[in-house]
């Protein structure tokens, strides 16, 4: 465990030794340590102290020792670099007894060497040229108010043990390290979160490969308020990552540039407005067992990367939601769709669906936009009250799709295409189509085919082909 060698920076930072409302505490060490080593940590502290050469009684002025200090905490005088004593007892408010008599006289700002509780503002990371941290959590439950990633010039790592929990009344902020080829990251793992605030990453400082990074495998991860991934360049320097994982954010998401993966059972819950895409190119991945929930707006107006989930992927749409997309330039395409059943879905732009569309009772309001289908040997189903909207047949890819239960849906249109693309109606089932059907002649030796079978399609408006 390598000493920092300067407390200048934190002076500055942490108003040392000046009196203030807010708790703040730091770490204080490089290497690879222990969340609840108290040697780990600096609190700096009301007032100013000092003691004389060969004396065990440290003399305070402005102090609170009764209520900030207890015995066996460490001590530092002027500098968080080095111990100064231990605490015997505590005397008064402004009079203490160490454990053992200081070397030299010593006067200044103090603090002391103590484990973050539920009234600190935590900052991880040196913040000055004391080398990497690896900062171990172990607590089966702890609660901070805040917590903060410094920008330095080192890689700071946060590693959760498997079962650690915690809960943070305020906000997380990453801040981008202060050099090239730096990390600062969060290994949640199989623990659990609970953030009150929001969790932001903030580009305060500009360079190549300052990442900012979230990995949580089998763990759950809460956010009662924001998240917000700020453009930082259109490199993926801001990297969140979900292995069989539970995201749950309750606030706006916004997400302008780096990478968000998904992978396994993981589910996604975004019950606030989901603002994606911008210059920078964000990417948002998933895989065929990702399963994600909206419950708010879907803002994609500056996209100008696509957001396509897998294509076996399970999207539900619940509540009233909006989703803005721009009439070219990119694409917001979904795998399995599952419309909730008070869902009203109001389309300000084109989406594809390139798994199986399904409704509950809800339905989508596309207007003068589309719902391209684009899947192959895919289902359409919900209820006689659902409707689904402009419904147009991608034979690009030679979709392929059957309606398997009463539905309806705006108007059908396949358009002149290069494959083979259908949509069945299973036997015994309804399709009601509230306005046309149009079927345009394909552009190549192909076939584009409306296959009512043994069902029924109730049509509205006109039947046109060619």
């Amino acid at each position: 465990m390598k000493n920092l060698s300067t407390i200048m920076i934190l002076i500055i930072l942490f108003g040392f030794g000046q009196n203030s409302n807010a708790t703040n505490i730091v770490t204080r060490v490089s290497g690879k340590v222990n969340w609840s080593d108290a040697t780990t940590w600096y609190k700096a502290l009301d007032g100013d102290v000092s003691i004389t050469k060969n004396s065990k009684v440290l003399f305070g002025k402005n102090t609170s020792f009764t209520k900030d200090v207890k015995p066996g905490d460490f001590i530092f005088v002027s500098s968080a670099e080095q111990i100064s004593g231990v605490v015997k007892s505590i005397l008064s408010d402004v009079q203490l007894e160490l454990e053992n008599p200081v070397s030299n006289s010593l006067s200044g700002a103090y603090g002391t060497g103590a484990i973050p509780s539920a009234d600190d503002e935590v900052m991880i990371g040196n913040v000055s040229n004391g080398g990497d941290l690896e900062l171990t959590y172990t607590s089966t439950f702890q609660q901070i108010k805040s917590l903060t990633f410094a920008s330095t010039a080192h890689n700071t790592k946060l590693i959760f043990a498997s079962g650690a929990s915690m809960k943070i009344a305020k906000d997380v902020i990453f801040n981008r390290p202060s050099a090239d080829n730096k990390k600062n990251t969060w290994e949640v793992g199989t623990s659990t979160v609970l953030i009150d605030g929001s969790l932001q990453s903030i580009l305060n400082t500009l360079g190549g490969h300052r990442m900012v990074e979230m990995y949580v495998t089998g763990g759950s991860v809460t956010i009662n308020k924001d998240f917000n991934f700020a453009s930082v360049g259109n490199t993926p320097e801001q990297i969140i990552s979900m292995n069989h994982a539970q995201f749950t954010i309750h606030g706006a998401f916004q997400m302008h540039s780096g990478t968000w993966n998904n992978i396994g059972n993981t589910v996604l819950q975004f019950n606030d407005q989901f603002v994606f895409g911008g210059i920078n190119l964000p990417q948002f991945n998933s895989d065929a067992k990702t399963q994600i929930y909206f419950n708010g707006d879907m803002d994609l107006k500056e996209l100008l990367s696509n957001l396509v989930l897998d294509g076996n992927s399970q999207t539900t749409l619940v509540g009233k939601i909006n989703i803005f997309t721009p009439a070219s330039k990119a694409l917001i395409s979904f795998g399995n769709l599952l419309v909730d059943a008070d869902a009203m879905v109001n389309l300000n732009g084109n989406i594809w669906v390139a798994g199986n569309l399904q409704s509950k009772g809800g339905s989508i309001y596309s207007g003068n936009h589309k719902v391209w289908l684009s899947g192959k040997n895919k289902t359409i189903g919900g209820t006689s009250s659902s409707n689904l909207g402009s419904l147009y047949i991608y034979g690009g890819r030679a979709s392929s799709y059957t309606v398997i239960s009463n539905v309806s849906c705006s108007k059908i249109n396949f358009p002149s295409s290069i494959s083979n693309s259908s949509l069945n109606i299973q036997k015994g089932v309804t399709l009601n189509v509230l306005g046309d059907i149009i079927i345009q002649q394909p552009a190549a030796p192909s076939a584009s085919a409306l296959n009512v079978g043994s069902g029924t399609a109730q049509v509205s408006g006109d039947v046109s082909l060619g």
